[in-house]
């Protein structure tokens, strides 16, 4: 997290050209997998069920449902590593005194200053971009969509002109809608391992949102 307000290339350069830990270990159990079913195709199927490329019924995954389970899990990774990001953003923001205040000058080179990344803003904004035109707006859980911050997030990009208030404000929604995604990709990778098929997903995971709006404490991935 300290480092996290860092561009993809810098973080990854710091951390000596690593991916993030999920993303990486995503690769090395599909590679791994791919390799046993040379070698030992009962450990394979063993292995893929830890890793769900195989349901607990022994059934492998399709092509495309083996890629489209490892995506999920890649992308619920990268929103854990946006949170951290944005999350020093809004303290560099509190350690500056600048929560009510506009900003001297435009806020976009003062994050340019303070992350040491030029393409910070190009970088914000394609996460932003990515995260508005994903199924999960339209598939927010109940209420999720009228908290202040998310509705200050989905309103669009911060002006030029935006106070500290406003950017705390909207990382804050950011903060929340990757973690609403992250759980969106959680699901959908446990989803397709024990279902085989993403079809009726998009239905059982407004379910569990409804579900778990009514019993917080209880409801979990296990119980649908």
């Amino acid at each position: 997290m300290l480092y996290g307000h860092m561009g993809d290339k810098a973080y990854n350069q710091f951390l000596g050209g690593q991916q993030s830990s999920g993303s990486t270990t995503d690769i090395d159990n599909w590679n791994q997998y791919q390799q046993l079913k040379k070698t030992s195709p009962e450990d394979a199927r063993q292995f893929g069920r830890q890793a769900g490329f195989v349901t607990p019924e022994g059934k492998e995954l399709s092509v495309h449902l083996q890629k489209r389970l490892s995506n999920a899990a890649d992308e619920a990774s990268k929103s854990d590593l946006n949170v951290g990001k944005y999350k020093t953003l809004i303290s560099d923001i509190e350690s500056a005194n600048l929560q009510g205040g506009v900003i001297e000058g435009s806020w976009k080179e003062y994050f340019k200053d303070i992350t040491g990344n030029q393409d910070f803003t190009t970088d914000l904004r394609r996460q932003y971009a990515a995260i508005r035109g994903s199924q999960l707006v339209d598939n927010l859980p109940p209420g999720a969509a009228s908290d202040k911050d998310i509705e200050l997030a989905l309103a669009g990009f911060p002006t030029d002109n935006a106070t500290g208030e406003q950017l705390t404000g909207f990382l804050n929604g950011l903060i929340k809608l990757e973690g609403h995604k992250r759980d969106l990709n959680e699901f959908k990778a446990n989803y397709i391992s024990e279902k085989g098929t993403e079809k009726g997903m998009l239905k059982a995971w407004r379910t569990m949102q409804k579900d778990r709006a009514l019993n917080p404490n209880v409801v979990k991935w296990s119980d649908m």
